[in-house]
Protein backbone atom coordinates (compact mmCIF):
# COMPACT_ATOMS: atom_id res chain seq x y z
CA UNK A 1 0.00 0.00 0.00
CA UNK A 2 2.85 2.36 0.60
CA UNK A 3 4.75 1.51 -2.67
CA UNK A 4 4.50 5.25 -3.58
CA UNK A 5 5.95 6.25 -0.40
CA UNK A 6 8.77 8.97 -0.46
CA UNK A 7 10.30 9.08 2.89
CA UNK A 8 12.98 11.12 1.57
CA UNK A 9 10.90 13.80 -0.02
CA UNK A 10 9.17 13.95 3.12
CA UNK A 11 11.60 13.50 5.63
CA UNK A 12 13.36 17.40 3.73
CA UNK A 13 10.55 18.56 3.95
CA UNK A 14 9.47 18.05 7.57
CA UNK A 15 12.96 19.22 8.23
CA UNK A 16 12.77 22.31 6.49
CA UNK A 17 9.23 23.19 7.91
CA UNK A 18 11.30 22.67 11.58
CA UNK A 19 9.28 19.34 12.43
CA UNK A 20 10.64 17.13 14.93
CA UNK A 21 10.81 13.82 14.72
CA UNK A 22 9.49 11.36 16.99
CA UNK A 23 11.47 8.39 18.16
CA UNK A 24 12.78 5.38 14.68
CA UNK A 25 10.50 3.07 16.49
CA UNK A 26 7.52 5.51 15.10
CA UNK A 27 9.35 5.81 11.50
CA UNK A 28 8.22 3.38 8.43
CA UNK A 29 7.73 2.98 5.29
CA UNK A 30 4.41 4.57 4.69
CA UNK A 31 4.36 6.68 8.03
CA UNK A 32 6.23 9.12 9.15
CA UNK A 33 5.78 10.59 12.91
CA UNK A 34 6.72 13.90 14.31
CA UNK A 35 5.76 15.57 17.22
CA UNK A 36 3.11 18.82 16.10
CA UNK A 37 4.71 21.45 18.56
CA UNK A 38 3.56 24.76 17.67
CA UNK A 39 2.50 24.02 13.73
CA UNK A 40 -0.56 23.99 11.62
CA UNK A 41 -1.56 20.70 10.61
CA UNK A 42 -3.40 22.39 8.11
CA UNK A 43 -0.72 24.04 6.77
CA UNK A 44 1.64 21.53 7.04
CA UNK A 45 -0.63 18.90 4.48
CA UNK A 46 -0.95 22.44 2.33
CA UNK A 47 2.46 22.59 1.70
CA UNK A 48 3.39 18.78 1.62
CA UNK A 49 0.33 18.61 -1.17
CA UNK A 50 1.96 21.88 -3.33
CA UNK A 51 5.58 19.68 -2.95
CA UNK A 52 3.96 17.20 -5.03
CA UNK A 53 3.45 14.65 -1.94
CA UNK A 54 0.24 12.08 -2.23
CA UNK A 55 0.32 11.82 1.38
CA UNK A 56 -2.56 12.17 4.62
CA UNK A 57 -1.66 14.41 7.20
CA UNK A 58 -3.48 13.10 10.65
CA UNK A 59 -3.04 15.31 13.87
CA UNK A 60 -3.74 13.76 17.80
CA UNK A 61 -4.08 14.69 21.26
CA UNK A 62 -2.70 18.49 20.25
CA UNK A 63 0.76 16.73 20.18
CA UNK A 64 1.36 14.32 17.46
CA UNK A 65 1.83 14.46 13.96
CA UNK A 66 1.47 11.16 11.30
CA UNK A 67 2.51 11.95 7.79
CA UNK A 68 1.31 8.56 5.95
CA UNK A 69 0.63 7.09 2.30
CA UNK A 70 -2.63 7.94 0.73
CA UNK A 71 -4.96 4.85 1.85
CA UNK A 72 -2.53 3.86 4.71
CA UNK A 73 -4.08 3.70 8.00
CA UNK A 74 -6.34 2.20 10.52
CA UNK A 75 -9.15 2.07 8.60
CA UNK A 76 -7.55 0.07 5.73
CA UNK A 77 -5.74 -2.34 8.76
CA UNK A 78 -9.73 -2.96 9.75
CA UNK A 79 -10.75 -3.48 6.66
CA UNK A 80 -8.17 -5.93 5.41
CA UNK A 81 -8.44 -7.97 8.59
CA UNK A 82 -12.03 -8.04 8.44
CA UNK A 83 -11.71 -9.19 5.12
CA UNK A 84 -8.98 -12.03 5.74
CA UNK A 85 -11.41 -12.99 8.62
CA UNK A 86 -14.49 -13.70 5.99
CA UNK A 87 -16.12 -10.67 7.95
CA UNK A 88 -18.22 -8.04 6.82
CA UNK A 89 -18.40 -4.49 7.20
CA UNK A 90 -21.50 -4.13 9.42
CA UNK A 91 -19.68 -7.22 11.55
CA UNK A 92 -16.79 -4.72 12.88
CA UNK A 93 -17.10 -2.43 15.63
CA UNK A 94 -14.37 -0.44 16.49
CA UNK A 95 -13.19 2.40 18.99
CA UNK A 96 -11.27 5.62 19.27
CA UNK A 97 -10.53 7.73 21.67
CA UNK A 98 -8.21 10.84 19.30
CA UNK A 99 -7.50 12.18 15.69
CA UNK A 100 -5.55 9.13 14.53
CA UNK A 101 -8.56 7.45 14.75
CA UNK A 102 -10.82 9.47 13.18
CA UNK A 103 -11.25 8.23 9.62
CA UNK A 104 -11.66 4.40 10.49
CA UNK A 105 -14.47 5.75 13.31
CA UNK A 106 -16.33 7.68 10.26
CA UNK A 107 -16.14 5.02 7.90
CA UNK A 108 -17.44 1.96 10.53
CA UNK A 109 -20.93 1.19 10.75
CA UNK A 110 -20.66 0.26 14.48
CA UNK A 111 -17.77 3.14 15.78
CA UNK A 112 -17.42 3.80 19.80
CA UNK A 113 -15.72 6.94 20.51
CA UNK A 114 -14.56 5.88 24.64
CA UNK A 115 -15.01 8.69 27.17
CA UNK A 116 -11.49 10.07 27.29
CA UNK A 117 -12.06 11.36 23.75
CA UNK A 118 -9.96 14.36 22.54
CA UNK A 119 -9.78 16.21 19.19
CA UNK A 120 -13.23 17.01 18.82
CA UNK A 121 -14.04 13.73 18.28
CA UNK A 122 -17.36 13.89 20.22
CA UNK A 123 -17.81 17.19 18.53
CA UNK A 124 -17.43 15.89 14.96
CA UNK A 125 -21.20 15.55 13.43
CA UNK A 126 -19.81 13.08 11.04
CA UNK A 127 -19.49 11.22 13.96
CA UNK A 128 -22.83 11.22 15.01
CA UNK A 129 -23.61 7.53 14.09
CA UNK A 130 -21.13 6.57 16.70
CA UNK A 131 -21.64 4.90 20.15
CA UNK A 132 -20.48 7.75 22.93
CA UNK A 133 -19.14 5.66 25.63
CA UNK A 134 -19.16 7.22 29.03
CA UNK A 135 -16.73 4.62 30.48
CA UNK A 136 -13.28 6.08 29.67
CA UNK A 137 -10.07 3.63 27.81
CA UNK A 138 -10.86 -0.65 27.79
CA UNK A 139 -13.84 0.43 30.03
CA UNK A 140 -15.23 2.44 26.93
CA UNK A 141 -14.57 -0.44 24.56
CA UNK A 142 -16.63 -2.86 26.97
CA UNK A 143 -19.45 -0.18 27.37
CA UNK A 144 -20.08 -0.14 23.43
CA UNK A 145 -19.40 -3.15 22.41
CA UNK A 146 -22.46 -4.34 25.10
CA UNK A 147 -24.23 -1.60 23.65
CA UNK A 148 -24.05 -3.28 20.03
CA UNK A 149 -24.40 -6.74 21.04
CA UNK A 150 -27.62 -5.43 22.94
CA UNK A 151 -29.23 -3.71 19.88
CA UNK A 152 -28.61 -6.60 18.02
CA UNK A 153 -25.90 -5.20 15.43
CA UNK A 154 -24.16 -8.70 15.19
CA UNK A 155 -23.80 -11.74 16.68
Amino acid sequence: MARDWRGEAIECLARDLGLRPQAPLEQRKGKASYFLDDHDPEEIRRTMHDAGLDIEIVASHGRYLDILARGVGKHAAVLHVADALGMTQSQVVVAGDSGNDRAMLRACPHPIIVGNWSDGLGDDPALSHAYMASATHAGGVLEGVRHYSEAGHWQ
